[in-house]
């Protein structure tokens, strides 16, 4: 795209800082989150998992010290104004 990004969706579970939380978005807002938990949000299904799951918007949990070659991380770089 525009921004050098490419769609890794299906790849891996890609980690999210969010602890996880039952609670789940209205309307499609994003759900800031509580500040402490057990278990960490995942997101975006992996070659692991059904097609279905490949989705950005398809979320799970994961406990923080897993390991697992279906789990990763996308890392991002944001520019000062």
């Amino acid at each position: 795209n525009g921004y050098g990004l490419y769609d890794m969706s299906g790849n891996v579970w890609e980690w999210c800082w969010d602890w996880y939380d039952d609670n789940t978005p209205a309307e499609g807002h994003d759900l800031d989150g509580v500040g402490a938990g057990s278990v960490r949000v995942i997101r975006g299904g992996s070659w692991f998992n059904r097609a279905i799951y490949a989705a950005c918007a398809s979320r799970d949990i994961s406990n923080p010290v897993s390991r697992c070659d279906f789990l990763g991380l996308r890392v991002a770089y944001s520019v000062g104004k």
